[in-house]
């Protein structure tokens, strides 16, 4: 049942130390809507040697392009045997769950979440873009 799955503890884990400093959270929304500046705020987070806008932009960016992930998706699983072959990446869009899920089920996932964490923790995740 997807509104007993047992990613609440995961989800309240990542908002529990989202302060911690060896940890970034970044959303998938986050990501999407600016993946260049995530990109070098993972830089900095990571204390990786500063990268020119340029290079950034031709050789780092693309192999976080939907496309690239996709293709390379196996080499990123870590339990690899609960996914499907090449199910893990879909379409890499943002609100795909509202093509999906009947407005029923989007209502009972959001209730679910509202009751299984915290608020803020809830709104972290459950974004509407």
């Amino acid at each position: 049942d997807v509104y007993k799955r047992q990613d609440w503890g995961y989800m309240r884990g990542l908002y529990e130390r989202r302060n911690d400093e060896n940890l970034m959270v970044v959303t998938f929304e986050e990501l999407t809507k600016d993946t260049f500046g995530t990109a070098k705020k993972l830089i900095e987070f990571l204390e990786w040697e500063p990268v020119d806008d340029d290079t950034l932009r031709e050789k780092i960016l693309p192999r976080v392009d939907i496309g690239w992930v996709k293709e390379h998706q196996t080499e990123f699983l870590f339990h690899e045997s609960i996914f499907k072959p090449n199910s893990f990446v879909r379409e890499g869009k943002i609100g795909r769950n509202k093509q999906t899920l009947t407005e029923d089920e989007i209502k009972r996932i959001r209730e679910a979440a509202m009751r299984e964490l915290e608020p803020d923790c809830a709104k972290m995740w459950l974004r509407e873009e």
